[in-house]
């Protein structure tokens, strides 16, 4: 039995006061994700500019602010374009559907990565909680 849509029904569209939420989200997310993506670059700057003269490009300062920088632009780029796919669902007509998944892929690939690190954290945690109970200070 074909459970296809008909042929002549009308795609999707939000209402208006749909949109004006969707809209506003997808403009903050756009500005939050802008703005954090330059947080990384400062943060990768700052690591390669303070480090002291003479070592190495990849000290332990260094390479965490890499990281922070690498975090922060991923974090900033799904952000970008989750706000952009909303601001489409508000702008265009026609496509409401498949702008509002591509922006909820976005966001789910920016929780997962969120989702990755803490789990990361709390394991490492528990780590240096158990070893640090089996590891005598005085050596």
């Amino acid at each position: 039995m074909d459970q296809s849509p008909p042929a002549d029904r009308e795609p999707f569209e939000f209402r208006p006061d749909h949109g004006h939420l969707i809209a506003d989200l997808g403009s903050k997310l756009h500005f939050v994700g802008i703005l954090t993506i330059l947080l990384g670059a400062i943060a990768l700057l700052s690591g390669l500019l303070n480090r002291p003269p003479g070592t190495p490009l990849w000290t332990g300062g260094t390479l965490v602010a890499a990281l922070s920088a690498l975090f922060l632009v991923a974090v900033g780029f799904w952000s970008v374009r989750s706000g952009r796919e909303f601001l489409l669902v508000a702008q265009t007509e026609g496509a409401d559907i498949p702008h509002l998944m591509r922006a909820l892929e976005n966001l789910r690939r920016l929780v997962s990565l969120q989702y990755n690190l803490a789990w990361f954290g709390l394991i490492l945690l528990v780590l240096l909680i158990v070893f640090g109970f089996f590891i005598d200070p005085a050596h």
